[in-house]
Formats: C-alpha cells, sequence, structure tokens
C-alpha cells in the first residue's frame, strides 16, 4: 500500500467524520419529521452525486454530493 492511498483513505473517513457532526448539528433542534427529511436528502446525495439539489434544499445535501464526487475523483485518479 502507497502513501496516496493511505492518504486518499484517510481524506474519506475525515470526510464521513465532518459530514456525521453537520448532520448532527442540523438534527439536534429538529423534530423527527424534519430529521427523516434530512436524512433522505443526505441518503440522496450519497446515492445520486451527480444529481444537482434542489433549490431551497438543506444545505448538507450539497455537501455531501460535493464531497462524494472529490472522493471519488481523486480515487479515480489514484487507480
Amino acid at each position: 500500500m502507497n502513501i496516496a492511498s493511505i492518504t486518499e483513505e484517510f481524506r474519506i473517513g475525515v470526510d464521513l467524520m465532518n459530514v456525521l457532526f453537520l448532520l448532527d448539528e442540523y438534527t439536534d433542534t429538529e423534530p423527527a419529521h424534519g430529521v427523516h427529511k434530512i436524512v433522505d436528502i443526505v441518503i440522496d446525495a450519497l446515492r445520486n452525486p451527480a444529481k444537482h439539489r434542489t433549490e431551497g434544499e438543506v444545505v448538507l445535501g450539497e455537501i455531501v454530493r460535493q464531497s462524494v464526487s472529490f472522493n471519488t475523483f481523486l480515487m479515480d485518479y489514484h487507480t
């Protein structure tokens, strides 16, 4: 295993922790139905990073989309 792949794996893990931290912050004061809506947006962004997020949607969808797109680029670049 080379240093580039270790760095990529570390970066992906750190990005995931950042997303989970943001998700926790956004959902602390939300009622259950609001949390479900936010989680659905985040899961959709994880599954469909090429899909542009809709106007007025919670910003977490775009943050996750960009993070997944960037990490996918890194993994493709070094393989």
